[in-house]
């Protein structure tokens, strides 16, 4: 990695989805428990779920899904998904989401007896973002393939030359539905094909400790991946 093309380099996260899956029978986290906490943490819950609390019989679940709070200034929701078990926090700041989910998680811990680590199958985050480099990704991507005994057949089959758009690396000998799971996809971007990468990664690891990790290195770990791709082409 040359000092010229690093200084070249400008990737932006516009997306970063982090999330706990629980593996419990029933989904854990109510309506009633979670507002007071959210609330400590910064978040405004949607009026419609606040009112709603006066109008719950006594005994009852009350377990709603979708965006439950925003912290506006800062960009960022909390999601609840209790079909799936899944706890999450969306937003563009990497740190800012990270930081906002411990809390979370301390509080439930404090004040509703519950750790959500012991309960989890696994942790994940799955970002959206842009990256240029000062190349063509179009044709960078369509060199990586362009001696490729496959690329030839395949073009012989259409009738016109083919290439790749886009290039997907997961990780060895794993499913996509297993609780360890890695996937970095990588093509233009549509608008602007000739400037820019459209970049997806989704990493999934049963250790929280493991996903926050990479979450930090996210950038890192995309500035190095672009270097070998664009060196290999």
């Amino acid at each position: 990695m040359n000092k010229e093309w690093k200084q070249n380099v400008q990737i932006k996260i516009e997306r970063f989805h982090f999330s706990v899956r629980l593996g419990s029978i029933f989904f854990p986290l109510e309506l009633v428990d979670l507002l007071p906490i959210l609330e400590e943490t910064g978040y405004s819950v949607r009026r419609e779920l606040t009112e709603r609390i006066p109008e719950v019989p006594l005994g009852a679940r009350v377990v709603v899904g979708g965006p439950i709070g925003e912290k506006r200034d800062a960009g960022r929701t909390f999601r609840l998904d209790p079909d799936r078990g899944v706890m999450a926090i969306v937003g563009q700041d990497i740190g800012g989401v990270i930081e906002d989910f411990s809390s979370v998680e301390n509080l439930v811990k404090e004040e509703l007896d519950l750790v959500l680590k012991e309960k989890a199958l696994f942790y994940e985050f799955i970002a959206e973002g842009s990256a240029s480099t000062g190349s063509d990704p179009t044709k960078v991507i369509a060199r990586l393939y362009q001696d490729s005994k496959l690329r030839s057949e395949i073009s012989e089959i259409l009738g016109f030359s083919a290439t790749n758009f886009g290039i997907r690396i997961v990780e060895q000998n794993r499913y996509v539905t297993d609780a360890q799971w890695f996937d970095f996809r990588i093509e233009p971007l549509i608008p602007k094909p000739e400037t820019t990468y459209h970049i997806g990664v989704t990493y999934r690891h049963p250790k929280r400790a493991n996903v926050v990790q990479a979450a930090k290195s996210l950038e890192k770990t995309i500035e190095k991946l672009l270097s070998a791709i664009e060196r290999e082409a």
